[in-house]
């Protein structure tokens, strides 16, 4: 296990709203084996400091088999308990990229791989200034290649 060090505004991208308090979940994509056992789809939840900071201890999932990944989830819950002592869950933003963490831990915004996925397109609506780059021209659904 490593630790995992961060802040909600590092994966959200935004600052943490006064009447609200998040819990960060890192919730597995299936069970995996490890060279010291089994990774299960145990959910693990860390609630944050009042500013925002974080720390959990992860499995390294860069060696499971079958590949597998967290993706991370942060629950936004009302500041204000209700009678019987819970908070009310107000929404849920799940990141739109994958977190494998290392052996090694360290800070997760350093880990995290948010680049383009291989199916991504990129589109303008005029063929791009940069030559020798493929385009879509989205005025008839074509691929098209500027040299």
């Amino acid at each position: 296990m490593a630790l995992w060090h961060g802040t909600v505004q590092q994966l959200t991208g935004a600052a943490l709203p006064s009447n609200r308090r998040p819990l960060v979940r890192f919730r597995p994509s299936g069970p995996a084996s490890i060279s010291s056992g089994l990774l299960t789809t145990a959910v693990v939840e860390v609630e944050p400091a009042t500013d925002g900071s974080f720390e959990v201890e992860l499995a390294d999932f860069t060696s499971a088999r079958p590949a597998v990944w967290l993706t991370v989830e942060v629950a936004w819950f009302d500041e204000v308990t209700t009678a019987d002592g819970k908070r009310r869950m107000v929404g849920v933003d799940v990141m739109p990229w994958r977190f494998i963490p290392a052996a090694w831990g360290g800070d997760i915004g350093d880990a995290i791989d948010a680049s383009p996925a291989a199916w991504d397109v990129w589109v303008w609506p005029t063929p791009h200034a940069n030559r020798n780059r493929l385009w879509l021209d989205t005025t008839n659904g074509r691929l098209k290649r500027w040299v």
